[in-house]
This record gives C-alpha cells, structure tokens and sequence, in this order.
C-alpha cells in the first residue's frame, strides 16, 4: 500500500495512532526513502516533524488550512517560491474530536536531477530510434526506388534493347518498370523487323542485278561491234 493510501485510512480507521511517535516514525522513514517525509498539526500546532525545522520551517508556515484542499493519491499542492515541495494532505479529528491534519511533504527540488536523467534518457531514446526509423526508410527507398531507377538509366544510357527490366512491386514504379519493358521488346521488334527488310532488300537487288548482267553484256557487245563497224 502507497503511503499516503496507508495514512488516510489510518486517519479514517483508527486516528489514535496519529499521536503514536512509534508508528509516525516508521511511517516516515518509509516516506524519507521517497524523498518526501511526514508533519502531524492539531488545530494551529505542529506535534510532528519528520526533519529538522531548519530545512521545513517555510513549509510549517505555508500550511493550507484544515479542510482547505482535497487531495488524492496522484495529485497534491505545489508550493513554489523558495519552498519548492508538493503537498499532500489528509483531514482527521482526533479522539477528542479536536481538527488534526497529516502532511506528506516532497521535496521537488531533490528531484530535478533525477528528472533531468530521466529526460535525457528518453531523449537518447527517442534520438535512437529515430536514427534507427531513418536508416530503414533510407534502406527502403534505396532498394524500391533507386535501384530500379539506376536500372532504367542504365538501360536508357546504352540503348541495350537486350537489357531486360525486372521489377519486384505493384506501385508506381512497378507500373513505370513494366511501361519501360514493353516499350524495350517493341523497339527490339521493330529494329529486328528492320533487319530483316534490309536482307530481304539486298537479296533483291543482288538478285535483280544478277538477272540484268548478261542482257546488258549481250547489249553491251553488240554496241561495241556496231562501233567498231564489225555487226550490221
């Protein structure tokens, strides 16, 4: 059980114990472990200290009045100034029905360091996992963008219309990769029918120049002897 849990239900159950020097000091001994410690007031008198009044005499001053403040186990009064503590306090009539008041005292300025390690420890955290977040995101978009664009650059530098794109995605630079591959097999289409009208050209020609070659040796032979006045 939390100590200000064990304190109200001390107070409601049985506030004798409240004046009990034995049960208030292990009490606050328990509390001194928190960095917090226990005052006792009845009516307008402080009847315990857990410290010294030297470094709580501010505190003993600024006490809230007895049913001044409600309090709950996370929540509490921050006294601010030079004081620095949040307060935590519990209503009670003793058995002589006189007002009495129980305070749990915590000291935050004692737990400023301890806050600012916590802070930097979540800030290393946090740094950590950033750095982690920005080397896969980096890692992906290496491998889902700028490998198929070195690809496609690639294949657009050397026009190497053998040079198969391969893609691994459905996005949009999937789509962009397939684009790319079905415009690479109709230019090599296209080139290879191209090759193939240049053959079947020259073969043609080659053919035709064949057929031509002896009428026009004939021709050319009768041209000479009529020249030369040897054919009629």
């Amino acid at each position: 059980i939390e100590p200000y849990e064990e304190l109200e239900e001390t107070a409601r159950q049985d506030a004798g114990k409240l004046e009990d020097a034995t049960y208030l000091n292990e009490l606050n001994d328990t509390l001194l472990k928190k960095k917090s410690f226990l005052i006792v007031r009845r009516e307008d008198t402080v009847t315990y200290m857990g410290r010294e009044i030297g470094e709580s005499g501010d505190v003993i001053r600024r006490l809230p009045p007895s049913g001044g403040v409600v309090t709950d186990p996370d929540g509490g009064i921050y006294l601010g100034g030079g004081v620095q503590v949040l307060l935590k306090q519990v209503d009670f009539r003793y058995g002589d029905g006189t007002q009495g008041s129980a305070f749990i005292v915590t000291n935050v300025g004692d737990m400023i360091p301890e806050i600012r390690e916590f802070a930097f420890d979540v800030l290393l955290v946090i740094a950590l996992v950033l750095v982690f977040t920005a080397t896969v995101l980096v890692l992906w978009i290496y491998q889902s963008v700028v490998q198929p664009l070195s690809r496609m650059q690639k294949a657009a530098q050397y026009i190497n219309l053998d040079f198969e794109m391969k893609w691994e995605t459905d996005d949009e630079l999937g789509q962009l990769c397939r684009d790319f591959e079905e415009m690479r097999r109709r230019l090599k289409e296209s080139a290879e029918e191209k090759l193939t009208f240049d053959k079947e050209s020259k073969e043609l020609i080659s053919n035709i120049s064949h057929d031509l070659k002896t009428p026009v040796t004939t021709i050319k032979g009768y041209a000479e002897g009529i020249l030369d006045g040897v054919a009629d």
